[in-house]
Order: structure tokens, then sequence, then C-alpha cells
């Protein structure tokens, strides 16, 4: 049994384990084997070597810490002292300079849970991995996948995880991601942000392993079955995803243009007169498999009550047409009064369009682009009806059969439906926004950037994580949720377990008193 303990006998200080070290490695640096090297060679040694000189450093900072005096009484929750004390109790830690050795007493009682006030001291995880491991794993899963992510924490520390344990740290990584957004209070004052709050909500679908596909999906998959081995049949669908929803919110000044300047950005045709638009500001942008739209759609009013909690601001919510998704905008927005103009993204309008026009052009007649174009410029001066009417008027007249003229109809019917989604020529006169496309940079860049690569299949928890790390990234809120989330491990790990939510205090050895490690009753100098 070991047991920590201290003493001014001892004529041994500590660190003379990284002193040595410290030694052998100078002594390297001019040894003969050295001299042949070259730079890299001899960077890459000392870098080596430095990492077990700080890892000794490390142990005996931890000796030190560890052998600190209890002098309060160690009362748990259940408001039981702990007061049989059980020295030397061993604990393994994986670092960035490698594996060290935690020994420090335990206090317990009988039938209670022990406790030890030196990890709470030092903040300890409660398995064998440190925090800055754990933020170098999620910062590489974020990035890239599992296996590169690993093969990057070797190459760039002296740690090791293995790749279950990476899975395992990236789903406790974001633990704290949702309470993170609700209780840290944008850190920005309404006023200092421009005037248009933009909303925007989407889908994405996302490959998952069977058992995390929704019970509606995995119906459908294992009812189903491919008339081919090799590949699907026509109309035939995989059923592997479950779809994510994807929000964002954000505020930007308002960019006044006509409907003759948005065609010619189409075009790329050079403008003298057209401006930059501004630039997104606070952009927050995030992606859930595991909440409802409703849900999703709430916590987007509450992000924009966060930004604009006297309603000062004018609020437009960017759709691509989805009625379900435009339900719960409006409904939501009723529930709490705040007025907010539904918009649909002119580009899937634009999409209508070209697909009708192959009714009345060839693929690639000159023509139909200008056939698109001259009705589009219509739609963004805010004629949707006319235009509507206009197209099943021309289908109608060139006697068109019925599967001729269906996408024609389908355009008719997209557009008529929607139309009060669509008063482009109000909205560019206002400088408002009328295409999505942060949502559908976040649909791409939270998503499809990572886990669509490779043909991977999710599981729900791996899944969720990996995006909710790259929003906290895409954010720029990773630092501070890092910060959030080591304070939070702190409650959960330690001090929720005292009475009070207090760890006692742990009184460090003064310096100049030696530390001695006792093992069967035998010192051992540290």
């Amino acid at each position: 049994m070991h047991s920590l303990q201290l003493t001014t006998t001892n004529p041994q200080p500590l660190f003379t384990a990284a002193d040595v070290k410290f030694m052998e490695i100078k002594r390297s640096l001019t040894s003969d084997a050295m001299s042949g090297q070259d730079a890299a060679a001899v960077e890459g040694s000392l870098r080596e070597q430095g990492f077990e000189l700080m890892r000794l450093l490390f142990q005996d900072h931890l000796n030190w810490r560890n052998c600190g005096a209890v002098d309060e009484p160690v009362i748990g929750y259940d408001g039981r002292p702990r007061t049989h004390v059980r020295q030397g109790n061993e604990r393994d830690l994986m670092t960035a300079f490698g594996r060290v050795e935690v020994v420090r007493p335990l206090f317990g009682a009988r039938n209670a849970r022990q406790l030890s006030p030196h990890d709470a001291a030092l903040n300890l995880p409660t398995d064998l991995y440190s925090f800055p491991v754990r933020k170098e794993v999620a910062l590489q899963v974020a990035q890239t996948s599992f296996d590169s992510s690993i093969a990057a924490v070797e190459r760039t520390s002296a740690a090791h995880v293995p790749k279950r344990q990476a899975e395992e740290l990236v789903v406790r990584a974001t633990t704290d991601f949702n309470a993170f957004y609700k209780y840290c209070a944008f850190g920005v004052a309404p006023e200092a942000t421009s005037e248009l709050l933009i909303l925007s909500v989407d889908r994405k679908g996302v490959v998952m392993v069977p058992r995390d596909l929704t019970e509606e999906t995995r119906k459908r998959a294992e009812a189903s079955k491919p008339k081919l081995d090799t590949r699907k049949g026509k109309g035939e669908k995989d059923n592997r995803k479950r779809m994510a929803i994807v929000a964002a919110v954000y505020t930007v000044a308002p960019h006044v243009r006509t409907p003759e300047q948005v065609v010619a950005g189409l075009r790329h045709v050079r403008d003298a007169t057209r401006t930059r638009p501004p630039k997104p500001e606070h952009k927050r942008v995030w992606a859930t498999l595991d909440k409802s739209v409703e849900e999703v759609v709430r916590d987007l009013f509450d992000e924009a009550d966060l930004r604009d909690p006297e309603r000062t601001k004018t609020c437009y919510a960017m759709v691509d047409g989805e009625s379900g998704l435009e339900k719960h905008i409006n409904a939501e927005a009723k529930l709490r009064g705040r007025k907010v103009t539904v918009v649909l993204d002119f580009i899937h309008a634009v999409e209508y369009l070209w697909r009708a026009s192959t009714a009345f052009h060839d693929e690639g007649d000159a023509q139909r682009e200008k056939w698109v174009l001259e009705r589009l410029t219509k739609v963004l001066h805010g004629n949707v009806s006319d235009v509507a009417a206009g197209m099943a008027h021309s289908a109608t007249l060139r006697k068109l059969t019925e599967k001729q003229r269906l996408p024609v109809d389908k355009a008719v019917a997209y557009l008529t439906k929607r139309k009060d989604m669509m008063p482009y020529g109000e909205l560019l006169a206002a400088g408002t926004p009328i295409a999505s496309g942060v949502i559908e940079g976040a649909c791409r860049h939270l998503i499809c950037d990572r886990l669509e690569v490779s043909g991977a299949r999710w599981s729900l928890q791996r899944a969720e994580a990996v995006m909710q790390l790259r929003a906290l990234v895409a954010n720029g809120d990773f630092e501070p949720y890092w910060q959030y989330h080591e304070l939070s491990e702190r409650q959960r790990n330690h001090d929720l377990r005292y009475q009070g939510g207090k760890p006692p205090e742990v009184k460090n050895a003064k310096p100049g008193r030696h530390l001695r490690l006792i093992q069967g009753g035998k010192g051992a100098s540290l």
C-alpha cells in the first residue's frame, strides 16, 4: 500500500528526475552520436525527449500537490463525514506529455462514496484522459475522420487515444453544448448590431446506422427489397438517412438592390454601380439530429430574443419553401408575439423556372436562359401571380400534352402557393436578403463536408457531437465553450459531491520542505 506524507528529513528535493533528464538532454546535444545529425534529426530528438522532460516535471508537480494537507472535515453532499482516510490510492492520467500517475488519499465512510479533495483541487476528469488531450481530440475530430484525428494527436503530442475512446471523448466533449448557448448570454448589446435580424432553418439528410434511423425510416428500410443486387432501380430509395435540422441566426445591415442588379449578378455581369453586400454579424449556426423541428424553431426564437429583447429590429425568416418549416415558424412567432416576415429563398423559385423552361425550349437553347431571366425579373418586381398565369396560358396555347406541361404546372403550383412569401420588390427596396446562402453554407459545412465523406454511416450520438463541435468552431465559440465545459465538469465531478457544493481546501507543502513517498514503511525519495 502506498501513501504520501510530508517530511523535512529527506535531503533529495522534488524534480530530481527532471533535473537528471535535463542534464541528459544537454549532454546528448554535444554527443558524438548527435554531432553528425542534420537539423531535422536533432529537432525530432529534442521533441521526443522534451515530452519526457515535461512528463517528469508534471509528475513531480502532481506528487507535491497530492501530499497537501486537508485540515477541514470532508463531508459529502449526503451530510455524512468521510472520516476514514485511505492513503496511496493510484490512478493514471493520460496527458499531452504522456501517462502520469496520480497518488492521493481517499476519504470514505461505511456504505458511502469515497471522496478525493485532491482530485477536486486539480479538477481531474473521472477517467483516463486529461482535459487538454480531450480538447485536442475534439478539435481534430471536428475537422477530419476519427482515424486521421487520432494520428494527428499522436503526431503532435505524447498522448495515445484508441479509436473507441476517441469516439466516447467526443460525445462527452459536447455534453454542455445546449446549456452553453442557453445560459451564456449573447455578449453584444442589441444597439451595437444592425437592424435586420435574420432567422433561417433547413433540413439535411445524414446516413445513419440502422439502429439510429427514425422508426418510420427503419420500417421502410426493413420492408423494402431492391430489385437488383448491385444498384437501386428507378424510384427505389436507400432509406438510410435521418433528417438533421439546420438553423442559423444573424444580424445584417440593409443592402438595397434592384431586381435588374440581382439578375445581373446571376449572369456574372460586372456592374460599376454595384456595392459589396454587408457581411452577416455575430452569425450562429447549428444542426441537430436529436431535436424536432418544433424544438429547433423554439431555440431559434430564443436566440432571437437574446439578440433583440426589446423587439426593435426587423425580423425575417428565410425558408426553402417547405410548408412544414413555414408553419412552425409562424406558430412560434404568434406564440411569442414577435413579428416575423417569412421569405422564400428566391434561388428555389429560379430552379422551378428553369424546370418549366424545358417545356418551351431545348436544353441548350440560348432562348431558354432569356425566357427564365425575363420571368425572374418580373418575379423580383413582385409580379409572381402574373408570371404563374402567363406560364400556364402559354402551355395551354401551345397545346402541350399533360406530360410536356408537367414542369410548368409544378412551377405554377409552387409559385402560386408561396406568392405571399415572395414580395421581392419590397424586400429589395428595404435592403433585405432574399437568398438563404447562410443556411445553405451551414448545411454544407456542418454536415456535407464532414458527415458525407468516405461513405460513413453514423450513430446518433457521434453525428450529433461532430455537428455540435463543427458549429462551435464555425461560430468562433469553441474556446469560451471549452472553459464553460471544464467548469461544468468540475461541478459535476467534484463540487456537487460535497456538502454545500464546496470541496475542502487542500493546503500544499510550504517551499523548502521535501516530500517522500512511503512504500511498505520505507522512504522512497521523490
